[in-house]
């Protein structure tokens, strides 16, 4: 499974979108300040994924979340994933949220 997924700095307000295979990793690594633009947030914390199962349908997923370039639009996903069903929290305190297609969304939200 390959997952977009998004980490918030409380040290810097601000919110961090990427994809990855394997979120407790990648979350280690920002935090371990691997990362120009991460580094200066640590710590980071998950608030938000989305599962994919390919590779390239979780990248296309992270630039079309990149490209609105919102904040607000950011967290109505995070906000938002409780409605989306199925949320289960798993042992790294991360969630899993069941991702509809495109039309199951709320319109402000596509």
């Amino acid at each position: 499974m390959w997952y977009v997924y998004i980490l918030y700095s409380t040290r810097i307000d601000r919110y961090y979108v990427g994809v990855t295979d394997d979120i407790p990793w990648r979350v280690t690594r920002h935090n371990a300040g691997w990362g120009r633009y991460t580094k200066r947030g640590i710590p980071w914390t998950p608030v938000h994924q989305e599962a994919y199962s390919t590779k390239r349908v979780a990248l296309q997923r992270e630039r079309a979340i990149k490209r609105r370039k919102s904040r607000k639009y950011i967290e109505q996903l995070i906000a938002c994933r409780t409605a989306l069903g199925d949320i289960q929290q798993n042992g790294h305190g991360l969630f899993h949220a069941v991702v509809l297609h495109k039309h199951h969304y709320p319109a402000d939200l596509r």
